[in-house]
Order: C-alpha cells, then structure tokens, then sequence
C-alpha cells in the first residue's frame, strides 16, 4: 500500500509542476502578446500622427545620373568672368541634387519649387518605419527678397528657441528676415561663396534662375 501512495504521490507533483508550468508558459505568452499589441497599435497611431504632421509630403528619390560634379562642371563652364550677371537656372532636380552633397546630414533631403515658394523637407525623425517626420523650412519669395517664412512640420510650425535643437548648418539660415542668409544657402550649394554675390533669384515651378554679380 504504501509503494502505490508514494507513486501516486509523485505522479500528483510531477501533475502540478507540469500545470504550474503551462500556467506560467501561458501567462508569459499573454504578456508577451499585450506587448506586442501594444507596440503595434502605437506604431499605429503614431504612424498616423506622423501623416497628418507631414501633410501629404514625400521625399524624392533622385532618377538622373548626373552628380554634384557634373552640374558643377556645367556651371563653370557656362561662368564668364567678365560678365556683370551671370545667369544660370536650374530644375529643382539638380538644385536637390547639389544640396543633398552640400548638405549630407539632412536624410533624403529634397527641394520643391514653385512661381513664389521653395520649400526644404528631409527626415528628421524616422522611430515608425516608413512613417519618417519631416523636417520642413518653406522660403516665399516677396517682390525681390526670398524669405523664410515656416520653419518645422509640414503643418506646425516651431518658435525660433526650437532651432538650437536643429543641425546647426541649416540654423545658420533659418533666420526670418535675413535675406543674406537664404542667398548663403544657394552660393554655398553651388560652391560659389566669396566668388559672386546673388543680385535675385526667380522661381517657376520646377525650376530656378539665379542672377549673380561678381563679389
């Protein structure tokens, strides 16, 4: 009798620790799922946010197989010192091109033009795959000067304290008012500082024509 206790005994722990076991296998995987669930559904939402803030803007991946140097090499080929103003135009397709090399921190950086407005987007912030916040800086061009006039999301636009937080080279231009500073951002891209000075820019869409006069 007592042979058939201690087996029965033993059968009973060995059922008990194999329950607690599963139990504890089951509450882990429960867990497990919340979290999963969790981080997903933020993904989500943030996702979500994130569209609304970036208001339909993407940045562009480059199709032409020119590089910086090419459109570099075309520029100086076409500049005549002589000359009082030198006009070049561009498409915004090559000015993205020379401001992504000028500018290698800013991530996919892309420039649009249109008749009275340029605006700068890159990923600033990329937690939520394929949900990168864009950091934006819009220049509206009034009569003869160009302006910055917005500079944070595609929707909300940040007070001049946030641009401490900003890569400091696109700081050095992100001045409201400082026309100077928008044409430093053009020569510096075209490689051009201390060579010329920009007499005006003009804008149609897709396009830019940069006026410059001998420094």
């Amino acid at each position: 009798m007592s042979e058939d206790n201690n087996h029965e005994e033993k059968g009973s722990g060995i059922g008990c620790r194999t329950i607690a076991l599963g139990g504890c296998l089951i509450i882990l995987a429960a867990i497990g799922i919340l979290i999963f669930l969790l981080v997903t559904r933020t993904n989500i939402i943030l996702g979500t946010v994130i569209d609304f803030l970036n208001k339909d803007l993407e940045t562009t991946s480059i199709s032409s197989e020119n590089t910086s140097y090419d459109i570099l090499a075309d520029v100086y080929s076409q500049i005549d010192e002589e000359l009082e103003i030198q006009s070049l135009e561009f498409s915004e397709e090559e000015i993205t091109i020379l401001a992504r090399e000028s500018f290698e921190d800013l991530e996919d950086l892309t420039i649009d033009i249109e008749s009275n407005k340029i605006t700068l987007f890159w990923k600033a912030y990329s937690r939520v795959e394929d949900h990168p916040v864009l950091g934006v800086v819009t220049l509206n061009k009034e009569s003869d000067n160009i302006e910055i006039d917005h500079f944070g999301t595609a929707r909300i636009g940040f007070p001049k304290i946030v641009n401490k937080f900003v890569t400091s080279r696109v700081s050095n231009f992100i001045e409201q008012g400082e026309n100077d500073s928008v044409n430093d951002f053009f020569l510096t891209i075209l490689n051009l500082k201390n060579r010329f000075e920009i007499k005006d820019i003009e804008l149609s869409d897709d396009k830019i024509l940069i006026n410059l006069t001998p420094s």
